[in-house]
């Protein structure tokens, strides 16, 4: 009796979703693991750059490394945030493809600088960076 009545005054009950917090809704109870934001860097060399399917999986940050300036284009197929950095001297220059909307300063002017590319609705971005 004195050892229940001690651990009753212990922490209450696990409950998921109650007081069990979830990551990114997901239950971080169980096994396994769960995997958090991993992201996948992508270096880009062209001169001339189309958002590639690849790019389109939330997880890529884009890193533009050219000899000379470089204009990377964002297409109608892009549906998720992507984060692209300038690392060297060259100017680097969002553009929209057919039928594409972005809000938002289209040029890098800073080396190091990053503009991320987020949704809004279909086919409209806002630029932030």
């Amino acid at each position: 009796s004195t050892d229940w009545n001690t651990f009753n005054g212990k922490q209450a009950a696990l409950v998921s979703g109650t007081n069990i917090k979830t990551i990114n809704g997901n239950n971080i109870l169980g096994n396994g693991n769960l995997s958090l934001f991993t992201p996948r860097v992508s270096t880009v060399t062209s001169l001339n750059y189309t958002l590639q399917t690849a790019d389109n999986d939330g997880n890529t940050y884009l890193r533009v490394d050219t000899s000379a300036s470089a204009t990377i284009t964002i297409p109608s197929t892009q549906t998720t945030p992507i984060t692209i950095r300038r690392v060297n001297f060259q100017s680097v220059t969002l553009q929209a493809a057919s039928g594409v909307t972005l809000n938002g300063s289209l040029t890098f002017d800073v080396v190091g600088s990053t503009k991320s590319i987020i949704p809004i609705g279909t086919n409209q971005f806002d630029i932030v960076g």
